[in-house]
């Protein structure tokens, strides 16, 4: 027999889960080398990862709990028999010293696959961190995030998935981070500001521009307008699923007059939320009590959740434009997303919107002559419906926060115009 006795042993193993375990098409032997693209020789020492492809998705999670080190009885080489394969895969080799590499993409009805990789010398991910004047900052920590190894910014502070993934600038504003192929952010922070920047969106040597940190400070009010002490209220933001994970959360408490406040918030959006609570004192996030806002550089926005609310004003016309006379328009709070929510979120949902305080979440109005109506809501993202005819309009409204504590600033949400008669 010809074939090298770990492969014999390998299709052995092959046939033998296919015929107990797994099934037929979903087992893959994969042979791989790895070696040093320089001198040829085999590299000993390395890690082997794994995750699913799918062309849709911008990035997958590499697997950690597929991970596997060198086969010490095979120099430079691995035999991996995975009875499970995803659909389409792809194979990552770290090795220290050299650059990641990542296999082409894998089918698993390909049944046994033979890989080589040629691994060349690491470039580090380098570059330099400048306050907003241009100079440089020494001492500013530099994270490197990429969607499997995400970073996590948690009231103020940074902190990466791996120590290795962090270091701090130089005098001269340098910083040296290992070697990565996968898209990636690097986030910088100092007392002088704050910067992201995408793998995608710069070369090395890369530049972070440290921006103003934003802030946040706020009221949260009772449905009276009275403050609610004691309270949690939670700000987060999370990157989208074009850049590798970042999350970035800060956890307040309102004082007793109902204050609330966050400091060193890396400029962008965000969602905000004051959660309700379960019969058991347990919170729950109804999700049209959550409030999106943009926080800008070296700007403490001030603002108010619940309360009264504020005048919320819009326009039914028909389609041509005609304004709709008597109409009888109901902005109700939009409840959980039915197919994510759990039956502890839609319980909470059907409390509250029965109580005193989830009165101040829902408004009726008719039309007058110009079409106009008029209601009075806090923040939060609601449904507009026409009174008899849920078909006629049923479309999410969303309600700004205030900017200021007592400026009731009404808010236009525009003009909704009744589809034709033949659509209805």
């Amino acid at each position: 027999m010809n074939a090298h006795p770990t492969r014999w042993i390998a299709r052995l193993s092959l046939f033998f889960a296919m015929a107990t375990a797994a099934p037929p098409g979903h087992a893959v032997v994969i042979h791989g080398r790895v070696i040093d693209d320089a001198t040829g020789q085999p590299v000993e020492n390395f890690v082997r990862r794994v995750r699913s492809y799918d062309l849709h998705r911008a990035a997958e999670n590499w697997q950690d709990h597929l991970d596997a080190t060198a086969d010490p009885d095979d120099a430079g080489s691995f035999t991996w028999d995975w009875p499970r394969a995803y659909e389409q895969f792809v194979v990552r080799i770290e090795a220290e010293g050299y650059q990641p590499t990542v296999s082409r993409v894998i089918q698993r009805n390909e049944m046994e696959v033979e890989l080589i990789f040629r691994l060349k010398a690491a470039v580090p991910t380098a570059g330099r961190v400048v306050a907003p004047d241009g100079r440089p900052v020494a001492g500013a920590q530099v994270t490197l995030a990429t969607v499997s190894r995400g970073a996590r910014w948690q009231d103020g502070t940074l902190t990466p998935a791996h120590e290795r993934y962090q270091t701090f600038s130089d005098e001269a504003g340098r910083f040296r981070l290992p070697a990565e192929v996968d898209s990636f952010t690097l986030i910088a922070a100092a007392d002088q500001g704050v910067a992201m920047l995408g793998s995608e969106d710069a070369e090395s040597p890369f530049t972070l521009h440290l921006k103003p940190w934003g802030g946040l400070r706020g009221r949260l009010l009772d449905h009276e307008d009275k403050p609610l002490p004691n309270e949690p209220v939670d700000l987060h933001r999370g990157l989208p699923d074009t850049w590798p994970y970042i999350s970035i959360d800060h956890d307040m408490k309102t004082d007793a007059e109902g204050r609330f406040a966050a400091e060193r918030v890396p400029p962008g959006a965000y969602q905000i939320v004051h959660a309700d609570r379960h019969a058991d004192g347990g919170r729950v996030w109804l999700g049209g009590k959550i409030v999106h806002l943009e926080i800008a550089p070296d700007q403490s926005r001030p603002l108010i959740l619940g309360g009264r609310g504020r005048p919320v004003l819009g326009v039914i016309a028909s389609p041509d434009g005609v304004p709709q006379e008597g109409l009888e328009v109901h902005l109700t709070l939009k409840p959980p997303y039915w197919k994510h929510a759990s039956e502890a979120q839609l319980a909470a949902y059907q409390r509250f919107v029965a109580s005193d305080a989830g009165s101040a979440y829902s408004g009726t109005d008719m039309t007058n002559a110009d079409g106009r109506f008029v209601v009075n809501l806090p923040p939060g993202n609601y449904w507009l419906r026409l009174a008899g005819s849920p078909i006629l309009i049923s479309q999410q409204v969303t309600v700004k926060p205030l900017s200021g504590y007592e400026a009731y600033v009404p808010q236009h949400l525009g003009t909704f115009r009744t589809p034709p008669a033949a659509a209805r």
